[in-house]
């Protein structure tokens, strides 16, 4: 079973603005399955989880710091 790192995007809204973040790491079959535990793990701290879009409070999240930071940062 392969290990990932989940990472954040980035974000700029409502005058705030932050870039891309690990919040986590888990061992799991899929990306998305690592997502859903990691999500079980910091219980809130980054926002709503949606499973289905993958995202935290509505930041896409992703594999690596590379892609996570593309829009910004």
């Amino acid at each position: 079973m392969p290990g990932y790192s989940v990472w954040l995007e980035g974000y700029r809204c409502t005058g705030n603005s932050g870039t891309a973040q690990i919040i986590g790491t888990a061992m799991a079959e899929t990306f998305a399955d690592a997502c859903r535990k990691v999500a079980c793990k910091v219980k809130g701290r980054y926002g709503r989880f949606d499973p289905e879009k993958l995202t935290f409070w509505g930041c896409r999240a992703f594999p690596t710091r590379q892609e996570a930071g593309q829009l910004f940062g």
